[in-house]
C-alpha cells in the first residue's frame, strides 16, 4: 500500500470495524501479542525497517508516516473503547507497516500484519 492510500485507509472506520478486540478481549488479544516469538518477529522487522529508514531522514513521507500513526492510534482507541495499551500498539504496527512501505523492506511477517489489518483483525501471533 503506497503512504497516502494507507493513510486514507486508516483515517476510515474501515480498518478497525470487523473483529477489532472489544474492551473485554483487549486485554487477551494484548497477552497474546506479547508470547516471546511474536515478541521477537516484530521486533526483528523493526530492526530491518529502522536500519533502512536512515536513508530517508529527510523524507517528507516521515510526516505522512506520522498522520498514520496518529490516525490509527485515534480510530483503535475508539474501536476498543479506549484501550490505550491496544491502540498504541495498532499505531506501531501502522508506523512500522508504512516505514516499512517507504523503506522498501518485504517480510513474510509484514505480510502477515498487513493482511490482518486489511481484515480488520488485530494480529495477536506473528511468529
Amino acid at each position: 500500500m503506497k503512504l497516502k492510500r494507507l493513510l486514507e485507509w486508516v483515517e476510515t472506520d474501515k480498518v478497525f470495524c470487523r473483529s477489532f478486540p472489544t474492551e473485554e478481549r483487549a486485554d487477551a488479544a494484548m497477552d497474546r501479542r506479547d508470547k516471546p516469538a511474536t515478541e521477537q518477529a516484530w521486533q526483528r522487522a523493526h530492526a530491518a525497517v529502522k536500519e533502512r529508514l536512515t536513508a530517508f531522514e529527510s523524507s517528507p513521507d516521515l510526516q505522512v508516516i506520522e498522520a498514520i500513526a496518529r490516525a490509527a492510534f485515534r480510530r483503535s482507541f475508539g474501536a476498543t473503547l479506549q484501550h490505550d495499551d491496544l491502540a498504541a500498539q495498532v499505531s506501531d504496527d501502522m508506523r512500522l507497516l508504512a516505514e516499512a512501505e517507504l523503506t522498501g523492506y518485504r517480510s513474510k511477517m509484514l505480510e502477515a500484519l498487513q493482511a490482518a489489518y486489511v481484515r480488520g483483525v488485530f494480529l495477536t501471533d506473528l511468529a
